[in-house]
């Protein structure tokens, strides 16, 4: 067998996996989807879509240990690099920003996954949340501030 055709056997045996792991990640099995992607991962080392779902599916898994979140984080950072119009990389990293209290950065980071993906839905919806949560929370404070110098 000569290595261009082990080079296509090897990248279909990673697209596999990956597809498995994708239909194990959509009905929250993270566990046993991070194991295909870390499978697919392994076969093609230089894919980022591999990196960034093998890395969100382990934070998915325990979004609360500080080793997982550096990891995840470092990981989608390298899935950006690798490929940076992988709009999901940054969606992902806004999530984090988020559940991190970090609202500036995640804003800028649904931000950049709309200027790589201008239909990425998740961000759009992030990003309106934000701006209705300001918007109240501007409210909030004239209406208390009126009441209180009425």
């Amino acid at each position: 067998m000569n290595k261009s055709t082990t080079s296509l056997e090897t990248i279909l045996e990673a697209e596999t996996a990956f597809q498995k792991g994708m239909v194990l990640f959509r009905v929250k099995k993270y566990d046993e989807a991070e194991k295909a992607f870390a499978e697919a991962l392994e076969l093609n080392p230089n894919e980022a879509e591999y990196l960034m779902y093998q890395t969100w599916t382990a934070y998915k898994a325990n979004p609360k240990a500080t080793d997982v979140v550096i990891n995840t984080r470092k990981n989608l950072m390298r899935a950006a690099e690798l490929n940076p119009k992988l709009s999901q990389a940054h969606l992902y990293l806004g999530y984090i920003c988020k559940d991190e209290g970090n609202e500036k950065e995640a804003q800028r980071r649904f931000e950049r996954a709309i200027q790589h993906n201008p239909n990425c839905t998740e961000a759009l919806r992030e990003l309106r949340l934000m701006s209705m949560r300001k918007e109240k929370a501007g409210k909030d404070k004239k209406g208390l501030f009126g009441k209180m110098f009425s």
